[in-house]
């Protein structure tokens, strides 16, 4: 979308293309990721790789204790957010990558907003969360 301004400039509104993650293990983290459920990564070379592109949204908040009150607790940062659809496939996949080795660090739980959360850190300490719509929902 573009926005027409005096003297014939234009403004080109920005548009999200990619969230990219800087790795110190580009096989651990390869690991990770696929456990997860993404599908393989084109590689694009020995240091970069991609996932298919998806549509994304990026959302900012300056209050995440408000939806999550361990929040509190951590610190101030990014937040990946992947959405499984249901509080089922939630529970399955964190008990999946759980059994991976995969510790998460918020065990699926639900929130004052009917949504199933779990948190998960990748081999490089990003916040990893995965939602779906809690059961009944």
């Amino acid at each position: 979308m573009a926005t027409q301004y005096g003297h014939g400039m234009t403004e080109v509104t920005p548009k999200l293309h990619m969230i990219g993650l800087i790795v110190e293990s580009m096989e651990a983290s390869l690991e990770f990721y696929r456990h997860l459920g993404l599908a393989s990564p084109e590689r694009l070379s020995n240091h970069h790789v991609q996932f298919p592109a998806s549509d994304v949204t990026l959302f900012l908040d300056d209050d995440p204790v408000e939806w999550d009150p361990q929040f509190a607790e951590m610190p101030f940062g990014s937040l990946v957010e992947f959405f499984l659809g249901s509080e089922a496939t939630v529970r399955a996949k964190a008990e999946q990558m759980a059994a991976r080795g995969f510790e998460p660090v918020r065990p699926p739980y639900i929130t004052k907003y009917g949504m199933c959360f779990a948190m998960f850190e990748d081999p490089d300490g990003n916040r990893i969360l995965l939602s779906g719509n809690a059961a009944g929902d």
